[in-house]
Parts: C-alpha cells; sequence; structure tokens
C-alpha cells in the first residue's frame, strides 16, 4: 500500500513553525505545520514572525508583517497631543525660512525665471551654459487662480504664456 500525498489547505488559525537548519553553504528552511510540511502562498495574510530561542531576533521582527510603528506613534498622540502639535510648528518654522510671500498684480513687470536647456524660444544662445537665469521683464495680462499669471509674451515664443509666481522676480530689481 502506498501513502499518496494530499493537497490541503493549511489550518490558518493555528500557528506556523519555521524549522532552520543552518550549514557552511546556506540556510535551508521548512515551514511547518502540525509536524508536517506546508507549502502555501501567505503574500496575502498578515502574519508575525516569532523566534522562540533567542532573547532579541531583530531580523524575525523586520520581517514580520505587522506595523508596529503606527501603534506607537498613536500611543504617542495619545499620551502628548502637544508633542505632535509642537513638532509641526517647528518644522513650519524652519520651512517659513526660505519662503518668501509675492503679490503682483495685473500691468506689473516681472522678470521670468526659464530653464535655458529647456527652451530655446523665449532667447536662444550658443552657450546654453552662459545663458540668462532671468529673461527680459514681461507684463502680467491677467491673474489666473491665487498662484499662476498670464504674461504677455513675444509673438515667436512657443510657450505657454501662464507661469506659477514662483518664477517671477519683480521689475525693476538689479540681477547677477
Amino acid at each position: 500500500m502506498s501513502t499518496t500525498p494530499v493537497l490541503a489547505l493549511p489550518n490558518y488559525s493555528i500557528p506556523f513553525i519555521m524549522k532552520t537548519d543552518a550549514s557552511s553553504r546556506g540556510y535551508g528552511t521548512v515551514l511547518m505545520q502540525d509536524q508536517r510540511k506546508v507549502v502555501a502562498k501567505l503574500h496575502g495574510f498578515k502574519y508575525v514572525i516569532q523566534y522562540k530561542q533567542g532573547s532579541k531576533n531583530l531580523v524575525a521582527d523586520a520581517l514580520s508583517r505587522v506595523d508596529h510603528v503606527g501603534a506607537s506613534v498613536h500611543y504617542i498622540s495619545m499620551i502628548q497631543p502637544s508633542w505632535m502639535a509642537e513638532a509641526q510648528s517647528r518644522m513650519k518654522k524652519y520651512a517659513d525660512l526660505g519662503r518668501t510671500e509675492r503679490s503682483f498684480q495685473q500691468g506689473d513687470l516681472v522678470y521670468l525665471k526659464l530653464q535655458p536647456y529647456r527652451q530655446n524660444s523665449i532667447s536662444l544662445r550658443k552657450n546654453l551654459k552662459l545663458a540668462f537665469k532671468y529673461y527680459e521683464p514681461f507684463e502680467i495680462l491677467e491673474k489666473i487662480g491665487s498662484i499662476a499669471h498670464k504674461l504677455k509674451l513675444p509673438d515667436s515664443s512657443i510657450i505657454h504664456p501662464v507661469f506659477h509666481v514662483s518664477l517671477f522676480i519683480l521689475w525693476p530689481v538689479e540681477l547677477i
């Protein structure tokens, strides 16, 4: 009489055991449940890898698919909500150091910042490394939204005339 292997789904309510064998050539592992080898795809399931014989097993914790960081952040935010607000205000303070408030009106003349390697319709130079960073003052025709403006570009330009406020410098300014 022969024993035929039967393919059956593992019971996910019982814990799995991973047996390892370390040799000089590599690691061999077998996933077991109820002292039988189990081969199944565990990709879609949440599982925790536990190492039973050592005091600290950082590799098993790193391979575990349960999110431990989210729980600790939630715990900290419950204990000290002022810590989160203080950290946010500190980050905003440092981010605002490099930010300038820019407001332009219709009819203002502004220099336009363009990338010389990407465009060649406003001004074309032989050596692009020496090209201007800001181009001649253009007139603002209209304000589109809160941060975009339409400029009066030359007829020969083939780029779209609407630009973000961060690309403008108010004229007259001495550019170095």
